[in-house]
């Protein structure tokens, strides 16, 4: 017989999963027709940035890793550090980290920077979640 306990974990365990599964769907087969939300994982969780003025769990400034990933082209760092210098100003040298996949068919992309506040973020996230190389973000 599963304790409750057991059974707890078990259920929450499906619950995240069905909803990270639904989310990267969601962002990667209705990318040009998703209305504005943009999506992050923080701490294990699913939260869901929008346009409106809510509380952010960020207090700004603050560091923030972005993370983007997309198909392993010659010009995709180029767009991505493009789009970012758009947003961010005094990008440090040191605060972009690529990895390619294990078959090196995709690459992510880790930019480190001062966050100044919620709707830079938005803005940043909107202007690369549009871009047609930009397969997902974190």
């Amino acid at each position: 017989m599963i304790s409750e306990s057991a059974n707890n974990q078990h259920f929450m365990f499906y619950r995240y999963f069905i909803t990270i599964y639904f989310l990267l769907f969601s962002i990667y087969f209705f990318k040009s027709n998703l209305p504005v939300p943009i999506y992050c994982l923080l701490l294990g969780r699913i939260t869901i940035m929008t346009e409106s003025t809510e509380d952010t769990l960020f207090e700004f400034p603050c560091e923030f890793p972005l993370k983007v990933m997309g198909r392993n082209i010659a010009e995709f760092e180029g767009i991505v550090i493009e789009i970012v210098n758009r947003h961010v100003e005094n990008l440090g040298e040191n605060s972009l980290k690529t990895r390619d996949s294990g078959n090196g068919k995709f690459i992510s992309i880790t930019v480190t920077f001062e966050a100044q506040s919620k709707q830079q973020l938005d803005d940043l996230y909107r202007e690369l979640h549009a871009h047609e190389h930009v397969l997902m973000l974190l």
